[in-house]
């Protein structure tokens, strides 16, 4: 039946829900870019909280890894075939696999490339198998 707050063993109903208010405690993890190396979204850790805005790198491989002069040639390489074509296969840019889609992640977290599967825009991220690559 009906019953009057506080209840000796009832909690009162929250006014924000529980992840709506976790989302905002953690509003600026929206706010960092991508890591430095793959490309990859970056998600907030409770470890990083007190130097959020340092963190560059996803993970200890990407750090130990780095940004290296052959990562910034692909990076042109996407763009120059990018300016050929309007929308074209990322496997057809030649380089090492991974490589090339790591290059392809940094351009598309610097909002320079667009990734797409059967025409539907997709999250560089988490994307698996083949994608397009739309200059922007």
């Amino acid at each position: 039946g009906e019953f009057a707050w506080p209840h000796p063993r009832r909690k009162p109903p929250r006014s924000v829900p529980r992840a709506t208010a976790s989302k905002a405690r953690h509003a600026s993890s929206s706010k960092h870019g991508a890591c430095a190396s793959c490309g990859r979204t970056i998600t907030w850790r409770k470890a990083w909280a007190g130097d959020w805005e340092q963190v560059r790198w996803c993970s200890s491989a990407c750090r130990r890894r780095g940004l290296r002069d052959s990562d910034r040639e692909l990076e042109v390489r996407v763009l120059a075939a990018a300016g050929r074509h309007r929308r074209f296969p990322l496997a057809d840019v030649d380089g090492e696999r991974e490589d090339v889609r790591r290059a392809a992640r940094r351009l598309a977290a610097a909002g320079r490339v667009r990734w797409t599967q059967k025409g539907r825009p997709v999250d560089p991220s988490t994307a698996r198998g083949d994608v397009e690559i739309t200059a922007t």
